[in-house]
């Protein structure tokens, strides 16, 4: 069956940043019903036509579930040792050339350093940072299994046992 207009908008609004009840307060639907927006998302025709628009979007932007996991992989196992040679005299870094697709898509910034600024010995005079890896690592967890760790941050905080 086809949506109303107002439902139609309703999933043009959930589109933009996938907040139900700031889509359903945009389309028209009444801030003070705290319950509709989760009725609207339970609604199995506005359901279906959240998940065609999402699979067209991901069609049209080539963002799908597998790219994005590929994505969090190359930060969450990046290895620094591809990246630069260190020792106790200082740090080399390889050529931008040199290093892999992946390995780049791992570096977070590229910031040279003013002039000013100490160096010591033969220090490069840029400095290269790495997004960071435990985010990465729970991002991919999480996508890869949406329970990881539910147990933990899930469960009851205890009572204090209680005389009868």
């Amino acid at each position: 069956m086809p949506l109303t207009p107002r439902r139609q908008r309703f999933v043009d609004e959930y589109l933009i940043d996938l907040d139900a009840r700031a889509a359903a307060r945009r389309a028209g639907f009444s801030p003070s019903t705290r319950s509709y927006p989760t009725k609207l998302m339970r609604d199995p025709d506005v359901a279906r036509a959240i998940g065609q628009a999402m699979a067209e979007r991901a069609k049209r932007t080539g963002i799908t579930r597998a790219r994005v996991l590929e994505e969090y992989a190359k930060i969450a196992f990046v290895d620094l040792r591809h990246l630069a040679d260190w020792n106790g005299d200082g740090v080399a870094f390889k050529d931008a050339g040199s290093i892999s697709d992946e390995l780049a898509a791992a570096i977070a910034l590229v910031v040279e350093l003013e002039a000013d600024e100490p160096v010591q010995g033969s220090e490069p005079r840029f400095r290269v940072g790495v997004f960071d890896k435990l985010k990465a690592l729970d991002a991919l967890a999480r996508l890869v299994d949406p329970h990881w760790n539910a147990d933990v941050l899930d469960a009851p905080t205890p009572l204090p046992d209680r005389l009868h």
